[in-house]
Formats: structure tokens, C-alpha cells, sequence
């Protein structure tokens, strides 16, 4: 297999095209856990709806775009989590992503362990 290294990838007009510089898959109920991922070393569980992702190769910049969903608040009620996702806590590092998972439904509010958290980082 060959390794194709380049610094900018662009079409065939010449417009730039940005690639996910990380994404993953996270169980976070339990012990939180990576189902899947790319660029990210580990996950810390810094107590409810808190982690900490690390990532293999650091970042070009701290502005960088965190999108992510949520799913599922527990086995019998996995429809309620789509309505937030993880939010930051601490700001955004080259090095580590802390994220805050909450709910702010009818009757609920704060942090939450969610069944998984999908997720891309973009920059």
C-alpha cells in the first residue's frame, strides 16, 4: 500500500478542500469508552457528561470546528439525546478537546452521560 502526502488538496477549479482532522465514536455510559475513531489517542471520563479526548497528532490551530450529536439518555429511552450534544467546557487546545454533554429538557437539566457521542473535528 502507498501513502499519498500532501499539504493542500484542492478540485479541479481550485477551491481548497478541508478534511476531518479527527472524528469518533464514544460510548460514554458505563465506562466511557472509544468505539471508533481517527487522530484521537485516548479519552479521559472527568465525571458526568465530562471528557477530556486527546488527539494523536496535535492540531494546526485551537480554532478549530467541534460538530457532534448525541444520542440516547439511557437503554429504554434512546430518543430524548438528539435534542443536545456535547458543549465546551474549557476551551479548545491543539492538544485535547474537553466537551460537556447536557440536557435541558422538560424537567431536566445539567450534565448527562449519553449512550454514544458521534463527532468530527474540522479545521
Amino acid at each position: 500500500m502507498s501513502t499519498i502526502k500532501v499539504d493542500t488538496i484542492q478540485n479541479t477549479s481550485g477551491v481548497q478542500q478541508y478534511l476531518a482532522k479527527a472524528w469518533g465514536s464514544l460510548q460514554c455510559q458505563g465506562t466511557a469508552s472509544i468505539r471508533d475513531s481517527g487522530n484521537i489517542s485516548s479519552l479521559t471520563d472527568n465525571g458526568t457528561g465530562d471528557f477530556t479526548l486527546a488527539y494523536i497528532t496535535a492540531l494546526p490551530t485551537s480554532t478549530y470546528s467541534f460538530v457532534s450529536a448525541a444520542s440516547g439518555i439511557d437503554a429504554s429511552d434512546t430518543a430524548r439525546g438528539h435534542a443536545c450534544g456535547p458543549q465546551y467546557s474549557s476551551g479548545q487546545a491543539t492538544t485535547s478537546t474537553r466537551i460537556i454533554s447536557s440536557f435541558g429538557g422538560a424537567g431536566f437539566s445539567g450534565r448527562i452521560d449519553y449512550n454514544w457521542i458521534n463527532f468530527a473535528v474540522l479545521s
